[in-house]
C-alpha cells in the first residue's frame, strides 16, 4: 500500500503545481495586484505549499475509512 501513496503522490506533483501557480496567477491578476517577482514568488510557494498540505491530510485521512465496492443487482 505504500507504493501506491508513494506512486500518487509523485503523478499528482505537476497536477498540484500547474493547478495552483495558474489559479494564483489569475487570482492576482483580477485583485489587480502588482505581478513583480519579488511579491508574486512568495505568494506561489505558499499556494503550492498548502496544496501539497492539503493533498497530505486528504490522503492521510483516507487512509483511515475502508472503501468496499459493491455492485448490487
Amino acid at each position: 500500500m505504500g507504493a501506491h501513496y508513494l506512486a500518487l503522490v509523485i503523478c499528482d506533483i505537476p497536477i498540484i503545481i500547474l493547478g495552483s501557480s495558474l489559479f494564483l496567477v489569475i487570482a492576482c491578476t483580477m485583485m489587480d495586484h502588482p505581478l513583480d517577482s519579488f511579491r508574486l514568488i512568495p505568494i506561489l510557494l505558499i499556494g503550492v505549499m498548502m496544496s501539497f498540505t492539503a493533498q497530505a491530510y486528504g490522503i492521510f485521512a483516507g487512509s483511515f475509512v475502508e472503501i468496499k465496492v459493491r455492485f448490487v443487482n
